[in-house]
């Protein structure tokens, strides 16, 4: 039988060695994703990406060196905050936007108030005045509610 030569993988063919069966890091990184190892290799290092995947379950390995390559990524594209500057802004985005759901959803209720024709406490009134910016939002709301029943 003849031995099928093995593609270096990009570990290997990066540190110019010859790649065997007892590669660890072939399996996840072949001579294909080279950028892919040059990022993860510049951030953590070839002696922390092993400990890294040494540190979890086998079957948990694939999952591990994609976020290895995520964080690296990020920290390229971002290099003063990485992946936290992404996470912050896109926190920030979900906090707006989960205000302004609030805002809209006590404005239906307001709404569903003055359809069902109930009295509103003084506090409500004056929400709703500043809320519409009117001074007398009962009164077109009943005219607009009026004028739609017919």
């Amino acid at each position: 039988m003849a031995n099928v030569a093995q593609k270096a993988c990009a570990a290997c063919k990066h540190q110019r060695r010859k790649c065997d069966q007892n590669c660890v890091l072939a399996k996840y990184f072949p001579a294909e994703k080279s950028d892919d190892f040059e990022n993860v290799y510049h951030l953590f290092g070839m002696q922390n990406t092993l400990k890294i995947l040494k540190s979890v379950e086998e079957e948990e390995g694939d999952a591990t060196i994609e976020s290895l390559i995520m964080e690296a990524e990020m920290r390229l594209e971002h290099p003063v905050h990485g992946h936290f500057s992404v996470t912050r802004k896109l926190s920030i985005e979900i906090e707006k936007t989960e205000t302004e759901l609030e805002f809209v959803r006590k404005q239906i209720q307001l709404f569903d108030a003055y359809a069902k024709e109930e009295r509103m406490s003084p506090t409500e009134q004056l929400f709703c005045n500043k809320l519409l910016g009117h001074r007398n939002v009962i009164g077109q709301i009943m005219l607009m509610t009026s004028y739609s029943l017919n």
